[in-house]
């Protein structure tokens, strides 16, 4: 027989209106806002279980228009790596900007945004970013999936 689980609030609440990713191991939370300046707020949990922000808020260069990124984030399993989606840049288009932690923790932005070729019309690349986790023993490369 399962036994339940019990749930219960850690901290105060973080409010979004955007998409929230939470880490494989639940020490980084990434909680998006799609209103206004479109930016995602990194939190980190302590060793009490309460989250607390962490650095300044992210915010990819080279939008186009209001973009809404953090419409869709994710975390990489290990943390490193934070990915999110602005489906309506660039005349609905669509975009990916990848963050990597550098040495210091800090989320910075990785390249340019992503976009993908022969883009046409309304795709709205971004709507949803997944990581694809490596399939059996063979520990390949990390990819991205950024999907409609």
């Amino acid at each position: 027989m399962l036994a339940r689980a019990a749930y219960v609030q850690l901290g105060p609440k973080k409010v979004s209106f955007g998409a929230v990713a939470l880490s494989s191991d639940s020490r980084i939370l990434a909680v998006a806002d799609v209103r206004g300046v479109e930016q995602t707020s990194i939190y980190i949990r302590h060793a009490t279980g309460v989250y607390v922000s962490f650095g300044s808020k992210l915010v990819g260069t080279g939008a186009v228009g209001k973009a809404q990124q953090g419409s869709s984030v994710a975390l990489s399993a290990d943390n490193s790596t934070l990915a999110i989606g602005g489906p309506h840049d660039n005349n609905d288009c669509g975009e990916v900007w990848i963050f990597k932690r550098d040495a210091t923790g800090m989320f910075v932005q990785l390249g340019r945004k992503l976009v993908g070729n022969g883009t046409i019309g309304l795709a709205q690349q971004g709507t949803s970013v997944s990581r694809r986790r490596p399939v059996g023993r063979r520990q390949g490369p990390r990819r991205w999936r950024a999907a409609r």
